[in-house]
């Protein structure tokens, strides 16, 4: 790192990330983050190394950075940073927003950052001055089930999820974000009457992940709902899902995925 900074002292703002195929892969990077043994780390890191890339420089050499216009610190990193496989400066374009945008959608990337030219270094708060734009897509998924939850929302703590994939049923993950009090006691009076003891889907190779004291409870696939995702994970997973609505026009047979 020190050899890649031409500077004595420098904070900057960046995000380490696992490369694959030029996007980052979430899933390896976490796979090495909960790694505590030397020898897988040293492992896991020349199977999947890993890159930072900067965004931002916060101060430098004694002088702080954050007030100066976004352009002109992206210039000073440009002048201090000497970029190598494991050390990248992120790459900015001026304009051009919604060819970027399109770039990203079509290449199956996260989103966008999209940051005025002038703007200051706000430090730990959101600004109206850089956006975070993402890329989701929607799905109408059958709810298969639900998890018990913790404190207020203790009898509801995600739905369970799947879609048909070569004529079967397939788990897709949990939604436990996007409801409101009022939805969450409309699914659970629906879910109620359709308790099953198993599963209407195999759960061969999939992981629940429960926290402790939370329980899942199987229902008939009866009810279908909307949900927005950023992308299917490896292991065909729904990654970051939210809740959107109920789908009464939707069977469950109409819940398909060719992933």
């Amino acid at each position: 790192m020190k050899k890649a900074v031409k500077a004595k002292e420098a904070v900057l703002d960046g995000e380490i990330v696992v490369l694959e195929n030029g996007k980052p892969n979430f899933w390896k990077l976490a796979e090495r983050e909960h790694v505590d043994n030397k020898f897988r780390i040293e492992l896991l890191s020349k199977l999947m190394p890993a890159t930072y890339i900067i965004f931002d420089i916060l101060f430098l050499d004694g002088k702080e950075l954050t007030t100066l216009p976004l352009l002109e610190r992206k210039r000073i990193l440009e002048k201090i940073i000497e970029e190598n496989e494991r050390i990248k400066i992120a790459e900015y374009k001026i304009g051009s927003g919604k060819e970027l945008f399109e770039f990203a959608n079509k290449n199956g990337l996260e989103g966008i950052m999209a940051k005025k030219i002038n703007s200051i270094y706000e430090m730990g708060k959101r600004s109206k001055n850089w956006l975070k734009i993402k890329v989701e897509n929607t799905l109408d998924v059958a709810i298969i089930g639900y998890t018990t939850g913790t404190g207020e929302r203790e009898d509801f703590g995600s739905l369970l999820v799947a879609a048909y994939h070569q004529g079967k049923l397939k788990f897709l993950g949990r939604v436990g974000t996007g409801f409101s009090k009022e939805e969450i006691e409309e699914i659970i009076k629906k879910l109620e009457k359709e308790k099953v003891p198993t599963p209407f889907v195999s759960l061969e190779n999939v992981k629940l992940d429960l926290p402790e004291g939370r329980e899942a409870i199987w229902v008939k696939p009866k009810y279908v709902c909307e949900v927005r995702f950023l992308e299917f994970t490896e292991d065909t997973q729904l990654r970051a899902p939210v809740f959107v609505r109920m789908r009464e026009d939707k069977s469950v047979e109409d819940c398909e995925i060719e992933a």
